[in-house]
């Protein structure tokens, strides 16, 4: 007879796997956005008759969004979200649509810079004292990527800082953009002796008082100008949208330690040919201080006008009245040099082609740059017959290129 033997109990463990590795104890990523969500019966009233099927509660999301609540969702190892991962084309971390039930709270806007911060190169000055909440000035237009603070001279950063944001204080959100143009926007600033010059562009509709009061606001001693002087030409959209050989300013502010202080607004009075001169400097290579860039608001004045101009500033410089004699010939050289290339050049860049292309006329432009190296002060008298006889070589050119492009 068989008989059953039990089988013996046998205490069996449980396989252990690998030791896991140390949980992530890292904080989660987290986005915070406010949701609401409405709901409501499918029937507005009470009904006392029976229904078949299965009844369904429908939720729908609101599309205007409120403070509160708050939800918090998690993007990190611990959970995925379904529709959100390598599979959907939807990366973890980026916001809901704007439309949507779930959309990001706004961020703080940072206090913008004056100038962009590009290619880590540093910054003129924190415009958080510009645009930062207790000033509020809000002009309205998009800050554009600006040029390296580094191309400008270390000695007026400041002073360009608080005059951009006198500007923007008295024009507010009639303010479209403020460029550097003249010596500083063709790199050939000297300390001590060059000007800063200054382009501002506004709006029509800025009123009339502003412009008063922004001369006062930026006038030296008021705004002590660390430069010979300060050079500065406010102009509408309306009028430089378009090429003009006029004047056409609505404000044109002389002042500084070494220039008469003088504020005109009747540009009817004003010869014109320098400023066309400075337009077309400034849509050429002007540094953007603030706003849109100089190309986008500045036209060009027509080739057969600038020629003109040029040409009138020529025989300005050959009657001497008020100019220094270095800067007559380094002028002329810079009208030569446009001439031929169609670019405008800085001061002393053009000398030096003039005189490898000029023999005859080399030891007295050599002369001039030396000269235009020192202070004002201390300028080098230059032979006024041999600068008279260069001017004059220099209209002749001008006046041949004029024929040769039919101006």
């Amino acid at each position: 007879m068989n008989t059953a033997t039990p089988v013996q109990e046998i205490r069996r463990f449980p396989s252990l796997s690998p030791s896991a590795p140390p949980p992530n104890r890292n904080p989660a990523k987290t986005r915070v956005y406010p949701s609401v969500i409405h709901w409501m019966p499918v029937s507005e009233a009470d009904s006392s008759r029976p229904i078949t099927g299965t009844a369904t509660l429908m939720t729908v999301t609101s599309r205007i969004t409120m403070k509160y609540p708050a939800h918090t969702a998690s993007s990190g190892t611990q959970d995925r979200m379904p529709g959100i991962g390598p599979d959907s084309g939807e990366e973890a971390g980026s916001p809901p649509p704007a439309d949507s039930a779930n959309a990001t709270l706004p961020t703080p806007s940072r206090p913008r810079r004056l100038y962009d911060k590009r290619r880590n190169k540093g910054w003129v000055g924190c415009a958080e004292e510009i645009s930062g909440p207790d000033h509020g000035v809000d002009t309205g237009h998009v800050d554009h990527p600006h040029e390296d603070p580094q191309s400008l001279p270390t000695e007026l950063r400041p002073y360009l800082e608080e005059l951009v944001r006198r500007t923007r204080t008295v024009c507010g959100p009639h303010l479209v953009s403020v460029f550097a143009v003249g010596s500083l926007a063709l790199r050939d600033y000297r300390h001590g002796r060059s000007d800063a010059d200054v382009t501002v562009v506004v709006e029509p509709s800025l009123p009339g008082p502003a412009l008063h009061d922004l001369a006062g606001a930026l006038s030296h001693p008021h705004l002590p100008c660390p430069a010979a002087g300060l050079e500065l030409v406010v102009y509408g959209t309306d009028f430089l949208s378009r090429p003009s050989a006029a004047a056409g300013y609505l404000l044109d502010l002389i002042t500084g330690p070494l220039l008469p202080n003088r504020a005109d607004f009747d540009a009817a009075r004003s010869p014109a040919f320098w400023y066309a001169i400075d337009r077309s400097v400034a849509h050429q290579t002007g540094l953007s201080l603030f706003g849109r860039p100089a190309r986008e608001v500045i036209a060009a004045p027509e080739r057969p006008h600038l020629l003109a101009a040029i040409r009138a500033s020529v025989r300005e410089h050959s009657d001497g009245e008020g100019h220094l004699a270095d800067n007559r010939v380094l002028n002329g050289c810079r009208s030569v040099v446009f001439c031929r290339t169609g670019r405008w050049m800085a001061k002393r860049g053009a000398a030096r082609e003039v005189a490898l292309a000029e023999e005859d006329f080399r030891p007295l432009v050599e002369a001039a740059v030396r000269s235009f190296e020192r202070p004002r002060s201390s300028a080098i008298p230059l032979p006024a017959a041999e600068v008279r006889t260069f001017l004059t070589w220099v209209h002749e050119r001008v006046d041949q290129t004029a024929r040769e492009s039919g101006a």
